[in-house]
């Protein structure tokens, strides 16, 4: 006999005996955690983790960040220490050689020197920390 055959219906009859049995809750018997009727609800860990998802989006029809930065040619995206590497995002950047030297600012002042590697999709490129310490959001320069 086919296992499925008999499975799938078991398991079907379960859920439905488990929605029979399950009562209606007033105010009083809501859970804590529940929100109340006109309430924002909170946001699910799935929703905030793809939320930037659409910034990485080429086709997204948001300005750029980089217009406020009209000598720059890209943005840090992220940055990871641990490996000494940092990813820019703009066009500009994405016609860089590998081996072209840059260099980062953020709050007025220069953060960190670079070197672009041979890594690249799209508008984003990969480049090595040479020295300094860049943060996520710091404008990058070529030198």
């Amino acid at each position: 006999m086919n296992f499925r055959l008999i499975i799938f219906p078991a398991i079907a009859m379960l859920a439905l005996a488990s929605c029979a049995t399950r009562t209606a809750t007033s105010a009083a018997q809501a859970p804590a955690d529940m929100p109340e009727m006109g309430a924002p609800a909170k946001r699910s860990w799935l929703k905030g983790a793809t939320s930037s998802i659409g910034e990485l989006n080429p086709f997204n029809k948001k300005r750029s960040p980089l217009a406020a930065l009209p000598d720059a040619t890209g943005k840090v995206r992220s940055v990871n220490h641990e490996h000494a590497f940092v990813l820019i995002e703009g066009a500009a950047a994405a016609g860089l050689k590998a081996g072209a030297e840059l260099y980062t600012t953020g709050a007025g002042q220069e953060t960190a020197t670079l070197r672009v590697t041979q890594h690249r999709h799209g508008s984003f490129v990969l480049a090595d920390i040479i020295e300094g310490r860049p943060s996520q959001g710091d404008a990058v320069h070529a030198r």
